[in-house]
């Protein structure tokens, strides 16, 4: 089966999260049905966040998870191992900026991939995208540094 991250399923953070959810629900599935077995009643049933939800309503559909079904699941994702890529800004983006940019990468460089944020405001502006075996400086700082050789030119022509 070919297998597609769903969308809020976006960081490093959020992926390894929601596999520790699946992991903890299967044990719960397991550890409820011995517990009916012997007449016990089981404990209630663990929380999922929402990431956690959207990825089991993708992968089962309308049917009830079994322990089975979980363990190919889980199974299913340590066989993904997606790329990441780190995005440095100079302020933390929001939800619907760090949305477009993880669309862009699954639509433009792979679909499972997923993408870290982090705050430099030494930056200036701009972006620093670093991939696992590049860095791409699109940051204001770096633009300065860059010019800096032009800076005493300019200043001479002004007037």
């Amino acid at each position: 089966m070919a297998f597609n991250l769903p969308s809020d399923i976006t960081t490093p953070q959020v992926f390894e999260a929601v596999q520790f959810e699946l992991e903890r629900l299967r044990d719960w599935l397991s550890n409820s049905a011995v517990k009916c077995k012997v007449g016990a009643k089981p404990v209630h049933e663990p929380s999922c966040s929402p990431e956690t939800k959207q990825l089991l309503d993708s992968w089962l559909g309308d049917k009830a998870p079994s322990v089975t079904q979980l363990t190919a699941l889980i199974e299913e994702l340590r066989k993904l191992k997606p790329v990441t890529v780190h995005i440095v800004l100079a302020a933390l983006p929001g939800d619907d900026l760090k949305q477009t940019l993880v669309d862009w990468f699954r639509t433009n460089c792979r679909p499972d991939v997923l993408v870290g944020f982090s705050a430099d405001r030494t930056i200036g502006g701009g972006i620093i995208v670093r991939t696992p075996n590049r860095i791409f400086d699109y940051s204001f700082r770096e633009r300065l540094a860059q010019g800096r050789a032009n800076i005493p030119e300019l200043v001479r022509n002004v007037g």
